[in-house]
């Protein structure tokens, strides 16, 4: 999935919708959201392998006293797969905090407006447009912005 984001910092207004400076227009960044997309394939790994866990455990508790050693291979091997994926899920979340980390201590953490698209959906300045359109009407309409 991939995104684009502007960031701009309105300078002292002059009124009538006039600024003295919009500073921070560069170029679109890339948001690079890979790392939160490898932490939900992590995930589904994760809850798969919880299961086989429950699976050989309930195995195990119905074999009461006298587990079979086959019994408890299986569950073994069932851990060693979950702990393999809550290991690489650490490691995903961790994947994701330095991604948010960038962002909050980027251009947009000290931007007051920031402009954020699905590059892939709006690729024409019409359909630029008519979202910065709505989002304008959704922020007067709510009150957020004032005369």
């Amino acid at each position: 999935m991939a995104r684009k984001s502007v960031n701009a910092t309105l300078g002292q207004s002059l009124g009538e919708g006039r600024y003295s400076s919009v500073g921070g227009l560069g170029a679109p960044v890339a948001i690079d959201v890979s790392a939160i997309e490898a932490l939900s394939d992590v995930a589904v790994a994760a809850k798969v392998s919880v299961s086989a866990v429950d699976a050989a455990i309930a195995v195990l508790v119905a074999d009461a006293a006298a587990p079979t050693q086959a019994h408890v291979n299986t569950a073994n091997t069932a851990w060693g797969t979950l702990s393999t994926a809550i290991t690489a899920l650490h490691a995903a979340v961790d994947a994701v905090e330095a991604a948010l980390e960038t962002l909050d201590t980027g251009a947009a953490a000290t931007a007051n407006v920031v402009v954020d698209i699905g590059a892939a959906v709006i690729t024409k300045k019409a359909q630029l447009q008519s979202a910065l359109a709505a989002a304008f009407n959704q922020f007067v309409n709510t009150g957020a912005v004032v005369d």
